[in-house]
């Protein structure tokens, strides 16, 4: 790798940790955007422009390759998308920069993701913490076809990709006339306006909605797995696999064969809810809407059902309201724990604006549209990702030529 590219190389936080983050023009990359094959904004910190000019010699360019090199996200890659230019990496996030002359971008990313396995046991080798040191990388092996097989290969993999980012796009979207759509009827009442209001202790409501807790209307952590009926096959999603709805990878583990953390414990059913009891303000939370029979979930979520299924869209964007999050941060950071935290009783004793059963009926009615084509262009994606996923290693290892 050193003798193919022009920069390889990690930068810092900037003085002072995240209350350094004092907003600007230049976005700093974090482990938490860099995902397997794309580029998460979530939680995405942006940086002054003196902050910047410190950080000058990590600037990113347009189709650099990031690659995760601490921690347990290490080894995840993706390439900048260039709508996030100007921006500037952490100490946990290298950028990889090919030599056009010898190699492409494209062709590197995919490779390091063909390597993927070989990566993890090398910054697994003897540190207390998994880590990639820029040595390893420049002397990481490439077997490298001719640069026009180079493209050739890179186009094949990079248009199922973009597949797959619009696909994601159209998610968003999704999401986002969901959580609008709820926050015009249930924080604005807009369609209530011309109806009667009574006074609550949360302010004017219509009438005959109440105020209750959301104890009232869900349960939570209500199936746990025994040791006793432990399936041979499960699939298990921890808290740094899910962000905002979106879910970056299940773990596939057999009994017998693997090892299955101890934290394997919470099932989930149809329409559950999970939110993670850590740290909040990160938002690793999703609504499940179709899961696996075997898919278990971290003791590191809270699991959410809600007491009638037309609830369960209400309780969902309810709770990823920013002045929701902010809220549990605030209680997460009075916790006593090691890291800022909450329980599932946190959750229940959140006042909340209870709407009359037709009004949530009819809610619930729309966002089942919305959620069942995000579910629908999901799959599609998913189906998008296995070929992929089949082709690299045949494309990568010469089996398979493009032609």
């Amino acid at each position: 790798m050193g003798d193919l590219c022009t920069k390889i190389g990690s930068g810092a936080t900037p003085k002072g940790g995240k209350s350094a983050y004092q907003g600007g023009e230049f976005a700093l990359v974090r482990s938490q955007n860099v995902l397997d094959f794309y580029f998460s904004k979530d939680g995405l910190a942006y940086i002054n422009s003196s902050q910047a000019e410190e950080l000058r010699n990590v600037e990113i360019k347009e189709g650099d390759v990031l690659l995760n090199i601490t921690g347990d996200s290490v080894a995840r890659v993706c390439k900048i998308p260039n709508s996030i230019l100007p921006a500037r990496v952490n100490q946990h996030v290298a950028i990889i920069r090919a030599d056009s002359t010898k190699t492409i971008n494209d062709f590197i990313l995919y490779y390091l993701q063909y390597k993927k396995r070989h990566l993890l046991s090398l910054a697994g080798g003897g540190a207390t913490r998994n880590a990639l040191t820029k040595g390893m990388i420049e002397n990481f092996s490439i077997n490298l076809p001719s640069l026009e097989e180079q493209r050739k290969i890179a186009e094949m993999l990079s248009e199922i990709d973009e597949k797959i980012a619009i696909n994601r796009r159209i998610c968003e979207n999704l999401e986002a006339q969901a959580q609008a759509l709820f926050k015009h009827w249930f924080i604005d009442f807009a369609p209530f306006k011309d109806g009667k209001f009574v006074e609550s202790e949360l302010g004017m409501i219509p009438e005959g909605w109440r105020v209750g807790k959301l104890g009232e209307i869900c349960t939570t952590n209500r199936r746990t797995l025994s040791s006793i009926n432990t399936p041979n096959i499960i699939k298990y999603l921890d808290t740094g696999n899910i962000t905002a709805n979106k879910i970056d990878n299940i773990q596939i583990l057999y009994k017998g064969q693997d090892i299955i953390p101890s934290r394997a414990k919470r099932l989930v059913s149809e329409g559950d809810i999970i939110f993670s009891s850590v740290r909040p303000n990160q938002r690793h939370y999703g609504l499940l809407m179709n899961p696996s029979p075997s898919l278990i979930v971290s003791t590191g979520f809270v699991v959410i059902t809600a007491n009638w299924s037309g609830f369960r869209y209400f309780i969902y964007q309810f709770l990823i309201q920013n002045s929701i999050i902010e809220t549990l941060q605030a209680i997460a950071e009075q916790s006593v724990s090691t890291y800022p935290s909450i329980n599932a009783n946190d959750i229940e004793s959140l006042k909340i604006v209870i709407p009359r059963t037709e009004d949530v009926e009819t809610f619930a009615n729309i966002c089942c549209n919305f959620y069942s084509k995000i579910e629908s262009i999901e799959q599609e994606s998913h189906c998008l990702a296995t070929l992929r996923d089949t082709l690299l290693p045949r494309l990568m290892s010469g089996e398979l030529k493009v032609n």
